[in-house]
């Protein structure tokens, strides 16, 4: 059976108007995976897919109901802060855009 389509009450809001909503909670409040995608700037399918594949940031419940604490979120964040965007003109030799390549993973360097 295929996964349900992720729905809320919120799925027809605009980013800003979300991210609006949850601005004055504390880090300690638990959001939806909606307003979990919008503070973090993806999708709520890609926080399903994440979840699915055990990555991504910590979350809380199971199948229809999910929720992620605010705090969790900035910590997924700030632990993301070293990896490096690509857009641009790097983007044209090969890297998706807007996607993320970890730096030194393997002790590498990205050269």
């Amino acid at each position: 059976m295929p996964p349900k389509p992720i729905r809320d009450h919120q799925s027809e809001k605009s980013r800003a108007d979300v991210l609006a909503e949850i601005a004055g909670l504390p880090s300690s409040a638990f959001i939806t995976t909606t307003q979990a995608a919008a503070y973090i700037g993806s999708t709520p399918g890609v926080l399903l897919n994440w979840r699915s594949q055990r990555r991504g940031p910590r979350y809380h419940g199971q199948n229809d109901f999910v929720r992620y604490r605010i705090s969790d979120l900035d910590l997924w964040m700030s632990s993301r802060a070293d990896e490096v965007r690509v857009d641009g003109p790097d983007a044209a030799m090969g890297q998706p855009q807007g996607g993320y390549l970890a730096g030194n993973r393997k002790g590498g360097d990205l050269t």
